[in-house]
C-alpha cells in the first residue's frame, strides 16, 4: 500500500483556525453574508462557534451533541447534509431576521440552543 498526503489545508478567519477546507469556505461565505445584510456586527467568539457548528454539520457528528437538540425519535440519527445545503440554509436563516441579535439557528429540524442563547444575550455582538 502506498499512502501520502499531497496537501493539507489550513485557513484562518481572524483568530479562528480551520483545518477543514469546506468548513472554512462555508463559514467565510456565511460571515460575508452577515456583513452584507447586517454589517460586521459579530465578534471572534461568534466566528469560533459558527465554525464549530459548520464543522459539526459537515462531519455528521451524532445528533446528541451539547449544541443540538432534536426530538427523541432522532437521537440515534446522524445528520447527512451536503455542502450547498448547509451554506444556503444558513444564509437563508440570516436573511430571515431583521437584526443580528434576533438571529436564531434552527437548522434541519434542530435548534442550536447554545448559539441561540448567546445571540439573545448579545454575547456575540461586536463591541
Amino acid at each position: 500500500m502506498k499512502s501520502e498526503v499531497i496537501s493539507t489545508f489550513k485557513g484562518k478567519i481572524n483568530n479562528c483556525e480551520f483545518y477543514d477546507e469546506n468548513a472554512f469556505y462555508i463559514t467565510k461565505a456565511v460571515l460575508e453574508f452577515i456583513i452584507e445584510t447586517h454589517g460586521e456586527v459579530f465578534n471572534n467568539a461568534f466566528i469560533h462557534d459558527l465554525a464549530d457548528y459548520v464543522d459539526y454539520l459537515l462531519n455528521r457528528h451524532t445528533v446528541n451533541s451539547k449544541n443540538i437538540q432534536l426530538p427523541a425519535e432522532y437521537e440515534d440519527v446522524q445528520l447527512s447534509v451536503k455542502y450547498y445545503d448547509i451554506q444556503g440554509t444558513l444564509e437563508g436563516i440570516v436573511d430571515s431576521y431583521d437584526t443580528f441579535q434576533d438571529l436564531r439557528f434552527n437548522l434541519f429540524g434542530s435548534e442550536n440552543k447554545y448559539m441561540n442563547s448567546k445571540l439573545k444575550k448579545g454575547i456575540y455582538n461586536k463591541k
